[in-house]
């Protein structure tokens, strides 16, 4: 990616997140904010990537449909496998297409697409 926009709304994240582009070179590359989706003025994303627990993205699906562009990909991870049927749901209610998921231990990852 030649930009990136990092969100979190936790403090000890963010700094890790400073310090880790610092490590990487790509400080000049991301813009971070400690700040929810539906509070940054972005938008038209080509891929918005969500790795958080299923209610959190549940409740901010909305703003995630908004934020991207159409065609634009969704990537979940840090949903709990015993969770698909939860997500999946939700995911097709906010009109996506899930085009791939992916277990590991317990846990599932979700490659989704805005129609």
């Amino acid at each position: 990616f030649k930009k990136a926009i990092a969100i979190d709304i936790d403090e000890d994240s963010i700094e890790n997140a400073k310090e880790y582009f610092k490590i990487n070179k790509v400080t000049d590359n991301i813009k971070l904010y400690k700040k929810d989706i539906y509070e940054i003025k972005e938008k038209n994303f080509d891929v918005i990537y969500a790795n958080i627990l299923r209610n959190v993205i549940e409740n901010n699906l909305y703003s995630i449909y908004n934020k991207l562009k159409t065609g634009g990909k969704l990537f979940i991870s840090g949903v709990l496998a015993d969770e698909e049927n939860k997500i999946s749901e939700s995911l097709r209610k906010n009109n996506f297409r899930i085009i791939n998921k992916r277990f590991k231990s317990e846990w599932l990852g979700i490659y989704a697409v805005k129609e």
